[in-house]
């Protein structure tokens, strides 16, 4: 596995590549943001919570609506930024 990649579950248990994109900070809290494609023409756009237990870190999805808007707009600028 590269290190610039990491395999993320799905809500069904399926397990899919990603590509790691940016590690951001808010308010004290990291958040990965990593790409999954869909196919040749699509790639998607993801981001979850950096929960650190002590040496480990966990991946954890964001369910707090005004933290998703908040991320959600970060991810936008960085998109913009890689155009």
């Amino acid at each position: 596995m590269e290190e610039d990649r990491i395999f993320i579950s799905d809500e069904f248990g399926n397990k899919k590549e990603a590509n790691i994109i940016n590690i951001i900070e808010i308010d004290n809290q990291e958040y990965l943001l990593y790409s999954i494609e869909e196919n040749e023409e699509k790639e998607n756009i993801y981001a979850m919570k950096i929960i650190k237990n002590g040496t480990e870190e966990d991946l954890e999805p964001i369910t707090d609506l005004e933290e998703k808007e908040t991320v959600s707009e970060i991810i936008k600028e960085v998109l913009d930024e890689l155009e």
